[in-house]
């Protein structure tokens, strides 16, 4: 592909990588080819239509270099003008293996042998540090945060980012309720979607709620984990189940103040289960897996049988 974009939620690094990648490349990369970079591209549409007759009339590689905070909207113009003509990266909020420095050597492919090589590499964790990256999640400006910082960074967050782009950009012109709305979803983490408990609490219809929803997982705030499913299970749940993409972030609008409260409260289960569900989420982005002669594509889902308790995902 000769272009790329990169896009993830606002401050989860992209320019960051852009500046670090032209000083890797040094002056090399500037004399010997032309280079255009768009930082922030959701916020100048117009451009879309021009960037794709230039990707017309050129095959020259790594021409353009796009970031974008704003996915949903973005995607939809890359949809209308750049459908086959540039290739697409996400960026997350650091996992733990890359908060602890961790790099693995061999390529997941969820094989027995590599996740047995991988034990061998990983760093031990205790629950305690497990929980410490919970609370605190994995955006770069929170992770050196104390206490007090990290209530000011995600208040600032929610305030500027969510609350003002991400509602403005849907069309979202009721602020007070659309904070209930962030709320409740948090407290409904790693809980299967109920539409009704959420305009409820939020004091919304409940095709709003879904339209509400729909935004937060374009823009890359939350995820919904479809179920497992196949021909050979008649009796699962339609229902997907509800993630945040940062846990730091959910930690906030659950308000458990500290790692303590929150690992010793009533909510550590589905915050550890959000934690796992995030990292095999990270984890089998785009991973293809063939199963004995099926060539079905590999992924993470959750099944649950109607009337009976919950059977673990994987």
């Amino acid at each position: 592909m000769e272009r790329l974009i990169l896009k993830g939620v606002r401050q989860a690094g992209k320019t960051w990588i852009l500046q670090n990648l032209m000083l890797a490349s040094g002056q090399k990369i500037l004399l010997e080819k032309t280079l255009i970079i768009f930082d922030e591209i959701q916020k100048a549409p117009e451009l879309f239509e021009q960037i794709k007759i230039m990707c017309d009339e050129t095959e020259e590689r790594g021409l353009f270099w796009l970031t974008g905070s704003w996915q949903y909207k973005m995607m939809k113009n890359i949809r209308d003008t750049l459908a086959g003509r540039i290739g697409i990266l996400e960026l997350y909020s650091l996992s733990k293996n890359e908060v602890d420095g961790k790099i693995f050597t061999n390529k997941l492919d969820f094989s027995l042998p590599c996740l047995l090589e991988r034990q061998k590499a990983a760093k031990k964790n205790d629950i305690v540090d497990v929980f410490e990256h919970i609370w605190r999640g994995g955006m770069p400006d929170a992770l050196s945060a104390d206490g007090e910082q990290r209530q000011e960074y995600f208040n600032s967050y929610i305030e500027t980012y969510l609350m003002r782009d991400v509602a403005e950009e849907g069309g979202i012109t009721d602020s007070v309720r659309f904070r209930k709305f962030l709320n409740a979803c948090a407290a409904l983490t790693a809980e299967q979607v109920n539409y009704k408990t959420l305009a409820e609490t939020a004091e919304i219809s409940q095709p709003t709620a879904k339209e509400w929803l729909r935004i937060l997982q374009g823009s890359g705030i939350v995820y919904l984990l479809p179920p497992f499913a196949n021909n050979e299970l008649k009796r699962l749940t339609k229902t997907p189940k509800l993630y945040f993409c940062d846990t730091g972030l959910c930690a906030y609008l659950s308000m458990w103040l500290t790692r303590d409260t929150l690992m010793n409260g009533a909510a550590n289960a589905c915050g550890f289960q959000l934690y796992f569900s995030v990292l095999l989420w990270y984890n089998t982005k785009g991973f293809k897996a063939f199963i004995k002669g099926r060539g079905q594509r590999g992924a993470s889902g959750f099944f649950t049988k109607k009337g009976r308790a919950e059977m673990r995902r994987l």
